[in-house]
């Protein structure tokens, strides 16, 4: 490039400044996007940790006495009970779930999650 070049501004000079500030602005997104997964990636991991420290894990075996939450419980009076129970509870396929076996020993159609227990202390 010539000096009268640079000094009158010729369409070349112009190309080449707008090819060098394209440059600079894909760098910075680029460089923005790689912060912004950053960001996220701590916002989430953080996220987990707090959530895992609020979680109250339950401890339900097979073989286990436990009471089962009545279904609309929230719809029950303050006088009447919200758990039924007690049952055994047997372990079903995932972990989690629980069939009941009531005291004639039948055993409920359906699986019960962990949350809809409690146990049953004697």
């Amino acid at each position: 490039m010539l000096p009268e070049e640079a000094t009158h501004q010729c369409l070349r000079v112009i190309k080449q400044a707008m090819a060098e500030d394209e440059e600079y602005s894909k760098e910075t997104i680029e460089g923005t996007r790689l912060e912004a997964i950053k960001n996220i990636a701590k916002y989430q991991e953080q996220t987990k940790k707090w959530r895992d420290n609020k979680i109250v894990r339950k401890s339900v075996q097979d073989g286990d006495l436990v009471l089962r939450r009545r279904p609309n419980a929230e719809n029950i009076r303050k006088l009447q009970p919200k758990w039924e129970g007690p049952y055994m509870a047997k372990l079903a396929g995932r972990p989690g779930s629980f069939h009941l076996v009531d005291g004639e020993g039948r055993t409920t159609t359906h699986t019960w999650n962990i949350d809809n227990l409690r146990r049953f202390y004697i």
